[in-house]
């Protein structure tokens, strides 16, 4: 099913912790899953690290560095565990930026 305006519009109400509460729980479905959800979920964090709160990225990382310490993927899933693995280390880019323009 394809969103139109009117369905996306209502997601436009959310306010930006409902949002990124959706965020949280859908890269918590994601982990450990072995289908394409984990490469789409990786991509959809990839394009909006940079507008997710200090908060929400620091849910997110520890989620996702908890599930790869705890996870072992067989031989013919280590794409999975590759794409959590780069979205990682994106993470902690972007905590490492915002922490050095704090400084």
């Amino acid at each position: 099913m394809s969103p139109n305006s009117s369905t996306m519009h209502r997601f436009s109400t959310l306010s930006t912790a409902e949002m990124e509460f959706l965020v949280e729980c859908s890269t918590r479905y994601c982990l450990g899953r072995l289908s394409y959800a984990p490469n789409w979920m990786c991509d959809i964090l990839s394009k909006c690290l940079a507008t997710f709160s200090d908060g929400c990225l620091s849910v997110i990382e520890r989620d996702i560095r908890e599930h790869l310490q705890q996870t072992e993927y067989s031989p013919g899933f280590s794409d999975i565990e590759n794409d959590w693995s780069a979205i990682l280390t994106k993470i902690k880019t972007e905590q490492q930026h915002r922490q050095n323009i704090q400084k």
